[in-house]
């Protein structure tokens, strides 16, 4: 008995299949050969000796680009071929569905005539639809199941402008095609993505961490943030690609640290006069109090913000086509804050309190000191020490790390942390 051979998906949804055949082979006979790496799994089939059934896309794409708009416009679509081996068979009918859970079964049928070879009917990937959906085919002769074909179907994606990775694919997908568009980017942010596909087409588009322009998004008083691992492998690739690695700068330093604490009293600037003076004394410096010794100087300001790393590229291609240059952009880091306020100065010493003895001619007469008595003198205190010095502002941040990236292509590796490009 022979095995089915069928073409293996892409990433599809049957939402519409249309289209049978009605009268005799109308197609090419390059048609019906399965395309490189479709032929379908025999796990999937049960052997079917009268029918032979394949799977291609609705159109394939062309590597020199010449067919591309029309490629995009039937991206999603599939076309499966039922062929009859021998052709007195008559009435075969088609009953094929895709399964998805928050969806009720959708469905479409066909039929072989006794007087057609085969029938094809066409699949199509709805934009609800998931990445992978299970797909069936059963085929019936006189109402008894002689084949059914199983597989998966995978879903393309168009990329124009700018476009979230983790809204578009999530953070882990399998697809068939990604197309990127003239000046589109597809963005990861720091989230790390792995992603498989089948093709990757891009048309001078870019796959970046974070967008050019948003450097300087980051919050106050938060590190950059790195950019994430970007892992792909694709079976093939084509176009003109540019890879942007990019960190986001460190935020602005805002926090400021306490204020020094202020000097406290020195008893050693106290005037140093003490019981009674004599009157000519009255401007000796001793009896004042010294001014206070000035504050200290501030905390120096907190450090920078670090910038964010740059991210990393993991990339796999069996077979290119693609021209493609990594770039590096790591965060820089922020300026370190202002420095915090000097503390105040210490209080002035306190100027003498003492008595003051008249001065008199000749010898002191015993009733001198008695007049001192209601001659006391303070003396003035010394002022306040002068406030500190504010504090130093704070080291810069430092700039983040140009990660390392790993780039195999047709088996050939490399690692590389700055910029590169294969042509």
């Amino acid at each position: 008995m022979n095995r089915i051979k069928v073409k293996s998906l892409g990433l599809l949804l049957l939402a519409t299949l249309i289209s049978c055949g009605d009268g005799g082979s109308s197609s090419s006979p390059s048609s019906y050969l399965p395309q490189e790496g479709s032929t379908f799994n025999p796990s999937t089939a049960v052997d079917a000796p009268e029918i032979d059934i394949k799977i291609r896309k609705k159109v394939d794409f062309v590597p020199d680009f010449s067919n591309f708009e029309t490629f995009k416009e039937n991206i999603n679509s599939y076309v499966v071929i039922f062929r009859k081996k021998n052709k007195a068979l008559a009435n075969v009918d088609i009953n094929c569905k895709k399964n998805i859970y928050t969806q009720k079964p959708q469905m479409v049928t066909g039929t072989i005539s006794a007087y057609a070879d085969e029938a094809e009917l066409e699949l199509t990937i709805k934009q609800d639809d998931p990445h992978k959906l299970d797909f069936v085919c059963e085929v019936s002769l006189d109402g008894n199941v002689i084949t059914t074909y199983k597989d998966k179907l995978l879903k393309s994606f168009i990329v124009t402008d700018e476009k979230s990775w983790s809204y578009l694919l999530g953070s882990e997908a399998e697809i068939d095609t990604l197309i990127l568009e003239e000046d589109s980017s597809l963005i990861t942010q720091d989230i790390n993505v792995n992603l498989k596909v089948k093709k990757l087409i891009a048309n001078h588009g870019r796959i970046t961490t974070f967008s050019a322009g948003s450097e300087d998004t980051t919050l106050d008083n938060h590190a950059g943030l790195s950019g994430g691992k970007i892992k792909i492998h694709a079976s093939e690739a084509y176009g003109a690609l540019a890879f942007d690695l990019r960190g986001l700068n460190g935020g602005k330093q805002t926090k400021i640290p306490s204020v020094r604490e202020p000097l406290p009293r020195d008893v050693n600037l106290d005037g140093k006069c003490k019981g009674s003076i004599r009157e000519r004394d009255y401007n000796n410096p001793k009896c004042f109090g010294k001014h206070g010794h000035k504050g200290l100087v501030g905390h120096p300001g907190f450090a920078g913000l670090k910038g964010g790393d740059s991210g990393s590229l993991d990339l796999t291609i069996d077979t290119n086509a693609l021209e493609f240059a990594v770039h590096y952009y790591p965060g820089i880091g922020s300026n370190g804050g202002e420095g915090g306020e000097g503390g105040l100065g210490s209080p002035g010493g306190r100027g003498s309190k003492v008595d003051i003895i008249p001065s008199k001619d000749g010898p002191i007469c015993p009733m001198c000191r008695i007049e001192s008595y209601y001659n006391s003198k303070k003396f003035p205190d010394g002022k306040p020490g002068a406030k500190g010095e504010k504090g130093k502002q704070g080291v810069k941040g430092q700039n983040g790390v140009e990660q390392d990236s790993v780039i195999v292509i047709n088996n050939v590796k490399e690692i590389i942390n700055s910029f590169w490009k294969n042509n």
